[in-house]
């Protein structure tokens, strides 16, 4: 269950329930590092296949947005279908110590920024208070 606060009512809900998903780009159980790479490494798999992949290696650049980290530049232009999000230019940002992707850039076809998302102080597997993800703790 996970809790939607809207109008000054919370009410704890199924994380896949019709209201949550009209809220967000993904739900909450297709968060995170793994989750985001899989789903980009399935399309790009899926692309070249059909022979429609084209990636650019950008190279290696410091991102001041992504905490002065060196990272793996990648950009995907020219799809051959207009996905569902109207992402047509996606730009990924991969840690080059951790090879974890800490960053995204998503432009739909005129260029338009449709969503950018940087990780600057990423920690790895933190310790939490049993009680953090109950709905006290989540209130701090």
């Amino acid at each position: 269950m996970i809790t939607v606060t809207n109008l000054g009512l919370t009410l704890p809900m199924p994380p896949d329930s019709v209201l949550v998903r009209g809220k967000t780009r993904y739900l909450i159980t297709a968060f995170g590092f793994r989750k985001s790479t899989e789903r980009i490494y399935h399309g790009w798999k899926a692309a070249q296949e059909k022979g429609t992949l084209f990636v650019e290696y950008l190279g290696l650049r410091q991102v001041p947005e992504a905490g002065d980290r060196w990272c793996h530049v990648l950009r995907r232009t020219k799809y051959d279908e207009v996905p569902e999000d109207q992402v047509e230019d996606l730009t990924l940002y991969f840690d080059r110590d951790t090879l974890l992707q800490v960053g995204t850039v998503l432009r739909d076809r005129e260029g338009h920024l449709v969503g950018e998302y940087f990780f600057r102080d990423v920690r790895l597997n933190p310790e939490f208070a049993p009680e953090q993800f109950e709905p006290a703790g989540l209130k701090r």
